[in-house]
């Protein structure tokens, strides 16, 4: 399977220069083209208990963000990179240890290597990391229902940029009221902060380079539902925010 990426943002087209503080600024490049990838992926399954897979995916003109140093200021803008080559393993299992208790776990491991051009010099890199996530869906006696979700993504590059590890852990409680057609639900996301983006930046000619982001991620929801139809299904899953958590954003960011 071969195809183009989606449109490009228009930030990463427009010429004119954006400051963002006394020594950096972003500038888009016009000339940036549409990368292009190839998907080959190779799946065994068990009913709906067990999979396996592997996945090779190479990218042409890869599109990523270019940091170097141009006089005293600090440039961030888009290129096309040479080419990225990204492989796959991954697993997933889903099982009942008890009646009450569904458990779910994923499993990647990816290596992914980066070759182009930049400014003022030629990158040449790899990157080897995994990827692993449970969630445990309990349904307890007397309406209440709890789950537990945890993710962790171990350092990683993309192209310019090193990324620490990060993790995070969303816990939920529900419990169904008025003849199980209401639900309260209290959930909490990234309890233990630990969800933080940073590392370092590379092959700026003598320079160190380091960055950090705070996503924001830990909040606390109480929520409640109310089902004015029939009840199809004695229970519903938890909302902890893990769908947000997809492979396109975790390296990247």
């Amino acid at each position: 399977m071969a195809g183009a990426s989606p449109g490009l943002i228009t930030r990463d087209l427009n010429p004119f220069r954006t400051i963002l503080d006394k020594y950096s600024a972003f500038e888009g490049n016009p000339f940036l083209r549409p990368q292009f990838s190839s998907d080959y992926q190779l799946m065994y399954s068990y009913k709906s208990v067990f999979s396996i897979g592997v996945e090779y995916n190479p990218i042409y003109d890869y599109r990523v963000e270019h940091d170097f140093q141009q006089g005293t200021t600090f440039l961030a803008t888009s290129i096309n990179l040479g080419k990225r080559v990204f492989w796959d393993l991954e697993t997933n299992l889903n099982v009942n240890p008890a009646k009450w208790w569904t458990f779910s776990f994923h499993a990647e491991l990816n290596h992914a290597s980066f070759r182009g051009q930049l400014v003022g010099s030629y990158l040449n890199n790899s990157t080897t990391y995994c990827y692993l996530s449970t969630n445990n869906q309990l349904d307890l006696s007397h309406g209440w229902g709890a789950e537990l979700y945890t993710f962790y993504l171990s350092p990683a590059t993309d192209a310019q940029f090193t990324h620490i590890a990060r993790e995070q852990t969303n816990i939920g409680i529900s419990k169904k009221v008025l003849n199980n057609k209401g639900s309260i639900k209290l959930s909490a996301r990234d309890i233990f902060r630990a969800n933080l983006s940073g590392g370092n930046i590379t092959n700026i000619p003598n320079v160190i380079a380091t960055y950090h982001n705070d996503f924001a991620n830990r909040s606390v929801t109480l929520g409640f539902t109310y089902n004015f139809g029939s009840n199809k299904s004695d229970r519903k899953k938890i909302d902890t925010g893990n769908a947000a958590d997809n492979e396109a954003g975790r390296v990247r960011n």
